[in-house]
Parts: C-alpha cells; structure tokens; sequence
C-alpha cells in the first residue's frame, strides 16, 4: 500500500497559515491551490498537531519528520481483514481509508491481560455495569469536539477502574457488563442540516469513535484481567436517510461497522477476557446473578423517559423474549433518570450541549451512568445501586 508523504513546503504551510489563526476551510482550500492536491481539514489538522512544535528552519529536523512519516510500522494481515469488512459493510472509499487509517497507526501488539484476583469466599460476588450512549463523536457545539469527547470517555474508564480497586477489598468483582447503546457518532446526514453541527465526516467520525472507544474505554478496562461482557447496540444518527430500517436494523447502521471494527481490534490485541454481542435488531438482553435485564437506545415508539413507559416496554420486550425482565436501560434523551430501584434508567449524554436537542426542549447532561449488580437471594432482583459519572467538568 503506498504512504502518503509531505514535502517540507506543505508541511510549513499547514502550519504557518494555522498558527496565523486561519481557518481550516480556508487552509484547505489554500493548500488545494497551491499543490493541486484535496486534503479533508481533518487531515491537515492531524499533520498540523504533529508537527507544530517543530523547528522547520533546521533542514535535518525536517529531514527526521519526513522520515518518521513514510516510515510508519503497517500490519498487513490486519489490513486486509479491515478492507474486507469495510467492503461488505459500506462500500466507501473514504470509509475504508479511515477504518484502516485507525488500524495502520494503532500498530496493534498483544495485550498483556493479567489472571483476575482469585475469588474469596469471604467475600460478596458483584458485577458492574457501564452505560455508555450517546457519545456523538463528531458534535460540534461551544463546549463539546471530538477531543472533549475523547477526554469524557477516558474519565469514564478513570472511574470505572477507581471504582473497581475501592470495590475490591469487599467483593469478588465477577464482570463488567459493557453496555453501548447507541449514537456512538453524530452523523452528517439525519437532518438536512446535519453537517452544520459537525467537525468531521461520517467516515472520519467512525474512525474517531472506533479510536477511542477501543484506545481510552475498552484497552483500561481490559487490562484489569475481569471478564468483560459488551452488548453494541446500533441506533440512531449514524444512518444515511431519514428513514429507519426495520429488517435486521442493527446491521443497517453504520454504528454496526464500528462495533465490528473494535471488536475485530480485542481479537488481534488478544483480549480474551472480552466476549461480543452485537444484536441484528434494536434490542439486545444480558444476565446479572439471574435477573435479566434489557438495554435498547429508547427510540423506539411508545418509549418515553418516564416510569410508565419504561414500565410498558419493559413488559412487551419481556413476552417477546419469553423471560422475566427485571429491569430496562435506554439513552437517546440525554437526560437521566433512575426509578424503580434501577428497574428504569435513562442515561445522560458526554454531549454538553445539542442544537437539536435544545431545538425540541430537551437539556442535555453530560454524564454516564454506572451500575452495580450483587449475588443475592434475598432481594428479587440483583440490583444494588446506581451513580452518575459527572462529565460536566471537561469541556472547552
């Protein structure tokens, strides 16, 4: 596969025109003109973050970076499997130079996953459940962007792994459920204005979603050697018309090629302690001690953030399943809320802001929601408590 390299001239010209505060339309555009050569503005505000602090009056400093560059470690096999994925899933060339983009510079090695800690019998079996929706990777408001967002998800992963060492001492940490429900990225096409609220491409947001969530939440976790359960659930910004499909829906999104792309990325990092479950349709079930429980994004009509409606499509998705439910969890409104001793959640957002949202009347809240799962015969479900993992303080 060829690399793509830049002269010294392109490269000090990304720079100085950015460093003189011009915008990145206008970089593009100049850069156009000038090589006779279209770069996306998120491409040259990668090279302008790599290279900035460079000094480009030293001809042999130049002569390192463009050696750096063209020489970047690829993994072939990996490559391929990426190209083959993305050719059944999306036939896009943009898409497929993103997806492996993220795949060439991730240079992909082994994880060292350690044994967990051997269980006590002293000690009480719990589990811990991660809500994560509504990233919107690729929103662009006053104070959220794709590097916010990136900094959100890794304060997750910093309180989920707090939380797993203070739990320790007390319990046997038996799994995390990881629970990704859906409008992972933002999309620049739902709404005919869509793009407007956007830094970045479709294409360029799915990579960027793929990165962080593998790199700064799944990577920490994993690393802690506890079984890792993950449900990926598809919907609702990520599809390319207004319409929603209803034949095999979960597979009709591009929030389905994410969910692949990452998990083909545990294999190859030979994170065996993570298990995949990516539902065709739009809802998916997970067992904790015995009780089942159900997460879906909360789009679905009927669904409202209250205890009434959750309390109804609870009911209706347990005759479909033909189990006992004991409890839902959606996102898709940005506003949480907790009732029925956890039998209802409705997660918040890492999104500070929405347009759309704030069109409709709805706040949203920057936070995730955590949950906590204990073994059990005396309470008739294993839920044990909730919190909200605050996001509010990294912003712009």
């Amino acid at each position: 596969m060829q690399t793509t390299t830049y002269t010294d001239e392109q490269i000090r010209l990304i720079v100085n025109l950015k460093k003189k505060n011009t915008q990145w339309k206008t970089i593009a555009d100049i850069f156009e003109k000038s090589f006779d050569i279209k770069k996306s503005t998120r491409t040259l505000t990668r090279i302008y973050n790599k290279y900035k602090d460079h000094d480009f009056t030293k001809d042999e400093m130049v002569s390192n970076i463009k050696s750096q560059h063209s020489t970047r470690k690829r993994n072939s096999k990996l490559t391929k499997e990426v190209r083959a994925l993305a050719d059944t899933l999306n036939n896009s060339d943009e898409l497929i130079t993103e997806i492996k983009r993220v795949i060439e510079e991730a240079n992909i090695e082994p994880v060292a996953i350690p044994k967990p800690p051997k269980a006590s019998k002293s000690k009480t079996n719990l589990a811990i459940e991660l809500l994560i929706s509504d990233i919107h990777v690729g929103i662009k408001t006053p104070t959220t962007n794709t590097e916010i967002t990136r900094k959100r998800i890794a304060k997750i992963a910093e309180v989920a792994l707090e939380e797993v060492n203070r739990l320790s001492k007390n319990y046997n940490i038996t799994k995390i459920q990881l629970l990704l429900n859906g409008d992972i990225m933002q999309g620049n096409k739902l709404h005919p204005d869509s793009a407007e609220s956007c830094e970045s491409t479709d294409a360029e947001q799915m990579a960027d979603a793929i990165r962080i969530v593998f790199f700064d939440l799944i990577t920490p976790l994993a690393k802690t050697g506890i079984k890792i359960d993950i449900v990926g659930i598809c919907w609702t910004h990520d599809r390319q018309s207004k319409d929603m499909p209803t034949v095999n829906p979960g597979r009709a999104y591009l929030t389905h090629t994410i969910y692949e792309s990452i998990k083909m990325l545990t294999e190859v990092a030979k994170m065996k302690n993570i298990s995949w479950d990516i539902p065709n349709g739009e809802f998916g079930i997970y067992e904790m001690f015995g009780s089942w429980f159900v997460v879906e994004h909360g789009h679905a009509p009927g669904i409202k953030p209250n205890a009434g409606a959750l309390e109804r499509q609870l009911l209706q998705r347990s005759n479909q399943v033909n189990k006992i439910l004991q409890g839902i969890r959606i996102g898709h409104y940005h506003d949480p809320m907790i009732s029925g001793l956890g039998r209802h959640i409705v997660n918040g957002s890492t999104v500070s802001d929405d347009h759309y949202g704030a069109h409709l009347g709805y706040k949203s809240y920057p936070c995730q929601i955590m949950s906590f799962y204990t073994e059990t015969d005396k309470r008739s479900s294993s839920y044990y408590y909730s919190f909200q993992i605050s996001l509010e303080e990294i912003g712009a």
